[in-house]
């Protein structure tokens, strides 16, 4: 039976595939990965080799478009047209597409990166350059965003392009009574204890409260979980997760 919600992981964020990896290591507890694609990380070989091991493990394959920054890893805001945005979100998710054709498999939604993921939710060129990008490939293929805030925004302007939403949480990050991610600059921001993180994966899985940073109970609506497998006690918390959420 599947879990609750689904989890997804960025992978392919390095220069090199190696056997110690999140790559390897996340794969066999994950339903979605989110495969950088060389703007922010990652390389040709690197996207090759994650759609294989998604293909080995039956995990949905993703493209993680970002801004070209691959000096900031994608996390600083670039002030953008909407067709410049529409271009680079496009080229990146065409060149994924086309390897994962090498592996006779389909790209099956994309997850902007960082300060693109980000800024989309505030920014109307920005919103609608990434959704054009993503339609401008084919409107089949859902975008991943944030949960919480700005729904019914994001989903009128996915509307213009006949786009699917599909809604994340993060299983380790605090959020604000409104919906907002708190800023991973201010302390507790992000959550380090596993306990906490799997208590908070199982509750948003179950439609129950979160305590906001406010103190105040917050309900996150998400179709897929978010979380991390950049070390071997990130993976063992992903692998706790996957066991609390199946049935």
């Amino acid at each position: 039976m599947r879990p609750s919600l689904t989890l997804n992981c960025d992978l392919g964020e390095t220069d090199h595939i190696v056997p110690q990896g999140p790559e390897h290591l996340a794969m066999p507890y994950i339903h979605m990965a989110n495969i950088a694609c060389g703007f922010h990380a990652g390389n040709r070989q690197t996207m090759l080799d994650t759609i294989a091991l998604a293909q080995q493990h039956q995990v949905l394959i993703g493209a993680h478009p970002s801004y070209p920054d691959r000096e900031n890893f994608g996390r600083q805001s670039m002030q953008l047209s909407q067709a410049d945005v529409c271009d680079l979100v496009f080229q990146q998710i065409d060149t994924l597409d086309a390897l994962a054709e090498v592996h006779g498999a389909r790209l099956s939604y994309v997850k902007p990166h960082g300060a693109l993921y980000h800024d989309l939710l505030h920014d109307e060129a920005t919103r609608l350059g990434v959704f054009q990008g993503v339609a401008s490939l084919s409107t089949e293929l859902p975008v991943l965003v944030l949960a919480g805030a700005h729904r019914e925004q994001l989903q009128k302007s996915a509307a213009q392009f006949g786009l699917t939403l599909w809604f994340e949480a993060f299983a380790d990050r605090r959020y604000h009574a409104d919906g907002r991610l708190q800023h991973r600059s201010e302390g507790g921001a992000v959550l380090t204890n596993a306990e906490e993180i799997i208590a908070q994966a199982t509750a948003i899985a179950h439609g129950e409260p979160i305590t906001s940073v406010e103190g105040e109970p917050i309900i996150i609506a998400a179709d897929s979980l978010c979380v991390h497998g950049d070390n071997a006690e990130a993976v063992a918390t992903i692998k706790a997760i996957r066991a609390a959420l199946t049935p």
